[in-house]
């Protein structure tokens, strides 16, 4: 019996230490997240707008030289804007704590579609939308998971090739199954679970830009709510990206 006690104090302790150590976890990663989230944006959006107006005011009095480095340093700043925003995403999904809800999938589409309204303008992207169903789950957490899902579409067009995005609907007896399918340069599927890691960019050298981060935020999430992400593609002949989430 006494050793049973003490195995029992043991374990109990252990137990304490784990949790403190779980929410010092937490702290720790709430503190980054106001870091990241409320004091590196002022400084660096304050370089953002004084390159912005350097750009504009001083546009043919530098020389071409000049003004390559100025306009280097801006888009160097906007990546790191946009970095920032992705890091911030991504810790903020466990962190939140999920509010689930009936979220009509196609009230989803649409507001990730005006979202995106610009990018969709710029590449002249054609899109079909299947008819969608309601759901249980979080809403804005869907949205910036279709949000994702349809820009990388749109990205990775090939040149001189209009986009084209199909949005489908099947289901099976337990799971919701939705894909986004586009005519894209596709991608090798040895590369398939790569992709999904953070900062991997398969296409970093070649003109599409990002921080490799639109991928891993969508996978947590759609983990996060007891779904499955995967992907089927081709190289050269376009990538659909499937993804589940269950029937409550």
């Amino acid at each position: 019996m006494v050793i049973l006690g003490v195995q029992r104090r043991k374990a109990e302790d252990e137990a304490q230490r784990y949790a403190h150590n779980l929410m010092r976890s937490h702290d720790d990663q709430q503190q980054i997240m106001d870091i990241m989230s409320r004091d590196l944006p002022v400084p660096l959006q304050t370089i953002v707008d004084n390159l912005t107006t350097l750009e504009q005011n001083y546009q043919g009095k530098l020389d071409p030289g000049a003004m390559e480095h100025v306009q280097h340093a801006l888009e160097s700043g906007n990546r790191m804007n946009d970095l920032i925003n992705d890091v911030v995403d991504y810790l903020g999904i466990d962190a939140t704590g999920y509010r689930f809800s009936s979220v009509n999938m196609n009230e989803v589409v649409a507001k990730s579609l005006k979202i995106l309204e610009g990018q969709i303008h710029e590449t002249e992207a054609e899109l079909q939308v299947d008819k969608l169903p309601t759901v249980m789950a979080n809403e804005s957490q869907m949205v910036l998971v279709m949000q994702n899902l349809v820009s990388n579409a749109a990205k990775f067009h090939k040149p001189g090739e209009r986009p084209k995005v199909h949005i489908a609907y099947r289901e099976n007896p337990n799971e919701h199954i939705f894909s986004v399918q586009d005519n894209g340069i596709g991608l090798n599927m040895k590369d398939a679970d790569r992709i999904f890691y953070l900062f991997q960019r398969l296409h970093a050298k070649e003109g599409y830009h990002g921080t490799g981060l639109g991928l891993p935020i969508t996978k947590r999430i759609v983990e996060e709510h007891g779904g499955r992400i995967w992907v089927e593609s081709e190289e050269g002949k376009g990538s659909t990206f499937f993804f589940t989430l269950p029937k409550r």
